[in-house]
């Protein structure tokens, strides 16, 4: 389908064929990412923002789920979370031994 650019105050503007907008499910107020490729300009829905923990869980299958990283031998002063008490954890009290309660 071949439409015309059209001019809206300092920008130009081309309206999307509604049948268009429907495929990709974009109405009235519907953020979109502009970029420019090579000789043409893609439009899409921009990410919708705002996700929520409980989703992003939901969305964790057995077929997705990653097994332990082994990230090597400690080279430094990390805390092995496992290893702390709980109860520190939930009130954010993490004791460390040269700088106190942080």
């Amino acid at each position: 389908m071949i439409t015309r650019v059209q001019q809206w105050g300092n920008s130009l503007g081309v309206r999307l064929p509604k049948f268009a907008a429907q495929q990709v499910h974009i109405v009235k107020g519907t953020a979109v990412n502009i970029l420019v490729h090579n000789d043409g300009i893609i439009v899409r829905p921009a990410p919708k923002k705002g996700l929520k923990l409980k989703d992003l869980l939901a969305a964790i299958k057995p077929e997705n789920l990653h097994s332990e990283i082994n990230s090597g031998h400690r080279v430094g002063k990390e805390i092995l979370w496992a290893l702390l008490p709980i109860e520190a954890i939930w009130c954010g009290l993490i004791l460390l031994p040269k700088w106190g309660v942080r």
